[in-house]
C-alpha cells in the first residue's frame, strides 16, 4: 500500500494537477449535462480563447465547464472540464502525459503544442 498515490515514475496526483487549470469563480446556476462526448477531435465555433466560467453538473457532480458550440449534426453546447496541449492525434491531459483522443479545439487543431479541451459533455 505505501505506493497506492503515486505513479510508476513516484510523481502523485497532485504533481500531475497543480496549478495546471486557472482558478475561476462563477455565480450562475449549474446546466445539467448528462451526455459525453466521444467522437474524436471535434472543432469548436468559439471565435475567441474560452473561460472556464459555465457550471455544469456531470455525473452528479458540480464542476468548472470552458462552453463551446459545435455540429455533431446540430448546433448543441459542449461543456469541457479541461485544457491539456496537442500531440499528435492525441490531447494531454496533464503534465504526467495521460492523453486522450477524444477533445474540443477553437477552429482547426493547430498541430503538437496546441490548446486543446477535453473530458467534454453535452447536454
Amino acid at each position: 500500500m505505501s505506493n497506492f498515490f503515486y505513479d510508476a515514475l513516484g510523481r502523485t496526483y497532485q504533481d500531475c494537477y497543480t496549478d495546471f487549470e486557472p482558478n475561476v469563480c462563477t455565480t450562475a446556476a449549474p446546466n445539467p449535462v448528462n451526455v459525453a462526448v466521444a467522437l474524436g477531435s471535434l472543432e469548436g465555433n468559439a471565435t475567441e480563447t474560452p473561460t472556464r466560467t459555465v457550471a455544469i453538473v456531470a455525473n452528479g457532480r458540480h464542476e468548472g465547464a470552458y462552453l463551446f458550440a459545435a455540429s455533431i449534426p446540430d448546433a448543441v453546447p459542449i461543456y469541457c472540464l479541461g485544457r491539456g496541449t496537442l500531440e499528435g492525434d492525441n490531447c494531454v491531459i496533464d503534465t504526467c502525459g495521460r492523453a486522450t483522443e477524444h477533445y474540443v479545439t477553437v477552429g482547426p487543431p493547430t498541430g503538437d503544442g496546441g490548446v486543446c479541451y477535453h473530458t467534454c459533455f453535452r447536454e
